[in-house]
């Protein structure tokens, strides 16, 4: 409950920086993970932070997806089974620029965050230990900052 209530204050408190005013209750993230079990955890996690969430299971979809639901932030894998993350990366960012995507999968080099931020990824997280307060955490930081310079342009 505290994390859904420190969730909640901060995107508040961003939305009052900026001027808009009352922050829309359920902030839209896709998460793009073809592990289900995975997916599912994820899910829950951000549904507890009073998120609102679509999944995908593949790459194909998850473009489909970010280019008719419109999320707010995407939460996405690098391997997936028909395309790998790296292009689905690039295609949503191509499409919507101002969404954030975060990249999270398991254990990585210095040349896959390169890859990743040259592409146009936000951040990109390890899979190995991550927890719920960080991911949501992350995802708090990174829309807050989106939601700000999007009332500034």
């Amino acid at each position: 409950m505290r994390s859904r209530h420190l969730h909640l204050r901060k995107i508040q408190f961003a939305a009052d920086i900026i001027g808009i005013g009352s922050y829309r209750a359920a902030v839209k993230i896709l998460i793009v993970e073809d592990d289900r079990t995975t997916r599912e955890l994820y899910r829950r996690w951000f549904e507890k932070a009073d998120y609102e969430v679509e999944t995908a299971s593949n790459g194909c979809d998850g473009i489909a997806l970010a280019a008719s639901w419109k999320p707010d932030g995407v939460l996405l894998d690098i391997i997936l089974p028909d395309i790998d993350g790296f292009e689905v990366l690039t295609r949503i960012k191509a499409a919507t620029p101002e969404v954030p995507v975060i990249l999270c999968t398991w254990g990585f080099g210095a040349d896959v965050v390169e890859r990743a931020l040259a592409r146009g990824a936000t951040r990109v997280l390890d899979k190995s230990g991550l927890k719920p307060r960080k991911l949501v955490g992350e995802f708090d930081s990174v829309i807050a900052i989106s939601l700000a310079q999007r009332e500034a342009a």
